[in-house]
């Protein structure tokens, strides 16, 4: 007896764009937005389902490394359970952006056996220019609610100041002296020590590391590489260390 197998991914990928959770859909798509791209020079119009916020149970997490033409592209994944539909959300965000780094900055202090809630923020502060970007994590409380915030691994508040622990890096010599050059080799630097942390402490909690099992889901890793990179262009990476924001600052 034959039997057709479809093609089909079962993973609903979620970018992050503009604070909020993204989801391309085809055009026509009821309740589904539309929006204008531009990246390495190309352009184009993508439609998109907006959502403020995902929960569910941790299932996966991995670092995956990709290449689209010249351009070479690192994702952290987060994939869901499927416990309301047959797809696994998969919230995919380049490592090197605000909200990657956030979400692995709290990744080692969520409890994986419990659910967690998503959600992205992208706001201008009262006064500035420059938008506040993250990622806040929270999980359940006593009553049910997800009251309960996720904050940094590797900061911890001491006297309204942030400072570096578990073996975060920090900047040699004064900050006040840095200049665009300096910054980068330093957050090049963090950018390393958490993607190598998530490798040896993270991903071995699950069973199997994600891979793409088709060209669309490959294709949906990399868009969401570029939207991710795309947003967090406009912010201010020096300012992150002098004063670094955390949910618990942050109120809606």
């Amino acid at each position: 007896m034959s039997v057709l197998e479809k093609n089909e991914s079962d993973k609903v990928f979620l970018s992050i764009v503009q604070g909020t959770l993204r989801q391309s859909v085809p055009e026509g798509t009821s309740g589904a937005v539309v929006r204008e791209w531009e990246v390495g020079g190309k352009r184009g119009v993508k439609h998109e389902m907006v959502f403020s916020a995902v929960r569910g149970r941790i299932v996966g997490v991995d670092i995956y490394e990709g290449e689209s033409g010249n351009r070479k592209f690192q994702n952290v994944n987060i994939t869901l359970d499927s416990e309301d539909s047959d797809k696994f959300p998969v919230i995919s965000v380049g490592t090197g952006t605000r909200y990657g780094q956030d979400i692995l900055k709290k990744l080692p202090n969520v409890n994986f056996l419990e659910q967690v809630r998503i959600r992205p923020y992208s706001f201008v502060p009262d006064g500035e220019d420059k938008p506040v970007t993250g990622v806040e994590l929270t999980q359940q409380d006593g009553t049910g609610n997800f009251n309960k915030k996720i904050t940094s691994f590797f900061h911890k508040k001491v006297n309204d100041k942030w400072e570096a622990q578990n073996g975060f890096p920090t900047p040699e010599g004064d900050i006040k002296d840095y200049q665009t050059d300096d910054w980068d080799i330093f957050y090049k630097k963090t950018r390393r020590f958490l993607v190598d942390y998530t490798k040896e402490r993270i991903v071995p909690k699950f069973a199997q590391a994600y891979t793409p099992k088709t060209k669309e889901e490959q294709d949906r890793l990399e868009d969401n590489s570029a939207d991710s990179q795309k947003d967090s262009q406009n912010n201010s990476l020096e300012s992150e260390f002098e004063d670094e924001i955390t949910d618990d600052d942050i109120s809606f």
